[in-house]
């Protein structure tokens, strides 16, 4: 347990020059999670350079980056997602994914103090926000119609539609 701490505390803000690196690393967990939006590193990179990120370190002789999570999308009447929440396959059940979304969410409450922040979850996601709480939306057209016009590029689209479901991720606001 004691080592798992230690991951968990050596999560920082992203200033460094290793962006490009991380971007590579994290669009690679993205296309490999299967739950997930994959991210191109292009996509990442922006992220990283022009949004609110958090990325996990380990350090050793190299540090690398062993989690993501990033403020993804800025929608109309200010609500702002959180996305792109991934770890490293070797460093998953860890509390990592835990410690990645509460500094998010704090860095996240810091830049954009008004705004209305949510998340779509999948069923990995979904307890780490609740945790931090998080509510899930049940009624329809809280959030911006907009925010669901990303599904399509899912690679659960399919499944979703067959279940007369506009998104297959469930939507929660963070409080």
């Amino acid at each position: 347990m004691k080592e798992n701490q230690q991951i968990v505390k050596e999560i920082e803000f992203v200033e460094y020059d290793e962006n490009k690196m991380v971007a590579a690393v994290v669009s690679r967990w993205t296309k490999e999670a299967g739950t997930m939006l994959p991210k191109e590193p292009e996509e990442i990179l922006f992220l990283l350079e022009n949004s609110v990120s958090v990325v996990a370190w380990e350090y050793g002789r190299t540090p690398k980056p062993i989690g993501f999570g990033a403020v993804t999308f800025e929608w109309s009447d200010n609500w702002i997602e959180l996305g792109a929440i991934v770890v490293g396959t070797s460093h998953r059940e860890m509390g990592l994914g835990h410690a990645i979304v509460g500094k998010l969410i704090e860095a996240a409450k810091s830049k954009h103090p008004k705004a209305n922040l949510f998340a779509l979850c999948n069923e990995k996601s979904l307890k780490i926000f609740l945790d931090h709480g998080g509510e899930v939306i049940t009624k329809p057209g809280i959030l911006p119609d907009e925010v669901f016009g990303e599904c399509i590029n899912c690679p659960k689209f399919d499944q979703a539609k067959w279940q007369n479901k506009l998104c297959c991720d469930i939507p929660v606001k963070i409080k």
